[in-house]
């Protein structure tokens, strides 16, 4: 038995429930799903810039570090 914290329901696990719910779960993980980031851009452009900022983060942190 599961019972359902919507509404308190109970309902029984059948073993065909439990079949189903192993398909189910196999098709999704194979599946890619997109997170929701912004893909990587391949404009030159954009990845110098992405490039100078990693450089002057790096900068920034050592200089903290020597003070």
């Amino acid at each position: 038995m599961i019972r359902d914290p919507s509404d308190g329901s109970v309902k029984e696990i059948t073993k065909e429930a439990n079949e189903i719910n192993r398909l189910a779960s196999k098709n999704t993980s194979e599946e890619i799903t997109p997170s929701g980031l912004p893909t990587a851009s391949t404009r030159p452009q954009m990845i110098a810039k992405l490039e100078r900022s990693r450089e002057w983060l790096k900068n920034y942190h050592e200089q903290k570090g020597l003070k």
